[in-house]
Protein backbone atom coordinates (compact mmCIF):
# COMPACT_ATOMS: atom_id res chain seq x y z
CA UNK A 1 0.00 0.00 0.00
CA UNK A 2 0.88 3.73 -0.16
CA UNK A 3 1.23 5.91 2.87
CA UNK A 4 -2.13 7.98 2.06
CA UNK A 5 -4.20 5.13 1.41
CA UNK A 6 -2.61 2.91 4.34
CA UNK A 7 -3.16 5.50 7.00
CA UNK A 8 -6.73 6.87 5.64
CA UNK A 9 -8.63 3.07 4.68
CA UNK A 10 -5.89 -0.20 6.47
CA UNK A 11 -4.75 1.65 9.55
CA UNK A 12 -5.45 -0.70 12.34
CA UNK A 13 -6.07 -3.78 9.81
CA UNK A 14 -4.25 -6.88 8.85
CA UNK A 15 -2.01 -6.25 12.26
CA UNK A 16 -0.84 -9.79 11.78
CA UNK A 17 0.55 -9.27 8.45
CA UNK A 18 3.82 -7.11 7.78
CA UNK A 19 3.71 -3.86 6.32
CA UNK A 20 5.02 -3.12 2.76
CA UNK A 21 4.59 0.30 2.33
CA UNK A 22 5.68 2.21 -0.86
CA UNK A 23 6.81 6.01 -0.70
CA UNK A 24 9.09 7.48 -2.98
CA UNK A 25 10.65 9.40 -1.02
CA UNK A 26 13.87 9.53 0.52
CA UNK A 27 12.19 10.03 4.14
CA UNK A 28 11.13 7.01 5.55
CA UNK A 29 7.10 6.63 5.89
CA UNK A 30 5.13 7.79 8.74
CA UNK A 31 1.92 5.56 9.41
CA UNK A 32 -1.07 6.56 11.64
CA UNK A 33 -0.93 4.87 14.99
CA UNK A 34 2.79 4.30 15.46
CA UNK A 35 2.96 1.28 13.01
CA UNK A 36 6.13 0.25 11.73
CA UNK A 37 6.71 -0.74 8.34
CA UNK A 38 8.98 -3.87 7.78
CA UNK A 39 9.69 -3.36 3.96
CA UNK A 40 9.89 0.39 2.14
CA UNK A 41 9.42 0.78 -1.68
CA UNK A 42 11.29 4.05 -1.91
CA UNK A 43 11.66 4.63 -5.72
CA UNK A 44 10.81 2.84 -8.96
CA UNK A 45 13.01 3.98 -11.35
CA UNK A 46 16.06 1.97 -10.46
CA UNK A 47 18.55 0.50 -12.91
CA UNK A 48 20.73 -3.06 -12.19
CA UNK A 49 22.96 -4.20 -14.50
CA UNK A 50 21.63 -7.28 -16.24
CA UNK A 51 17.92 -6.11 -15.73
CA UNK A 52 16.41 -4.50 -18.56
CA UNK A 53 14.01 -1.81 -17.75
CA UNK A 54 13.33 -0.06 -14.29
CA UNK A 55 13.86 -1.60 -11.25
CA UNK A 56 11.36 -0.87 -7.68
CA UNK A 57 14.25 0.01 -4.80
CA UNK A 58 13.22 -1.37 -1.36
CA UNK A 59 14.46 -1.53 2.29
CA UNK A 60 13.74 -4.41 4.62
CA UNK A 61 13.87 -3.27 8.45
CA UNK A 62 15.49 -5.95 10.01
CA UNK A 63 18.69 -8.21 9.79
CA UNK A 64 19.10 -10.84 6.91
CA UNK A 65 17.87 -14.08 9.58
CA UNK A 66 14.38 -11.89 10.20
CA UNK A 67 14.39 -11.68 6.52
CA UNK A 68 14.49 -15.37 5.95
CA UNK A 69 12.18 -16.48 8.70
CA UNK A 70 9.66 -14.64 6.80
CA UNK A 71 10.03 -16.49 3.70
CA UNK A 72 8.75 -20.09 2.79
CA UNK A 73 10.82 -22.96 2.68
CA UNK A 74 9.42 -25.52 2.71
CA UNK A 75 7.80 -25.78 -1.22
CA UNK A 76 6.29 -28.64 -1.87
CA UNK A 77 8.29 -31.33 -3.79
CA UNK A 78 6.33 -32.92 -6.67
CA UNK A 79 5.78 -36.72 -6.71
CA UNK A 80 7.49 -38.72 -9.22
CA UNK A 81 4.09 -38.91 -10.93
CA UNK A 82 4.44 -36.00 -11.83
CA UNK A 83 7.48 -35.78 -13.26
Amino acid sequence: SNVKFYNRYLAKEFEDYPLWIARYNRYEPRLRYNKVWEFWQYGNKGQINGIEGMVDFNVFRGTYAELEALCIDNQPILSSAFL
